[in-house]
């Protein structure tokens, strides 16, 4: 996921080392906040309808990800 400039639209991009595509997963609440590194905004919602969309803006949300191990890859990762 990467940032547009200084606007709050989030596009799929393929990975790169840019600080667009650099996120700091902090505690917050019963959650986490994700904040990109270049931008320092956080990820949020713009409402809280099923299929609303992800924004990014100045005030933190509150995500809840799951830990899940994939035995065919012999990872773990977060959902």
């Amino acid at each position: 996921m990467d940032m547009i400039g200084d606007k709050n639209l989030l596009v799929a991009m393929s990975p790169s080392d840019s600080d667009s595509q650099k996120w700091e997963i902090a505690p917050l609440g019963d959650g986490h906040s994700i904040r990109n590194m270049k931008t320092k905004k956080y990820l949020s919602l713009v409402s809280i309808a099923r299929e609303a969309p992800i924004v990014a803006c100045n005030f933190p949300a509150a995500w809840y990800m799951r830990k899940i191990y994939v035995v065919e890859e012999d990872a773990t990762y977060f959902e």
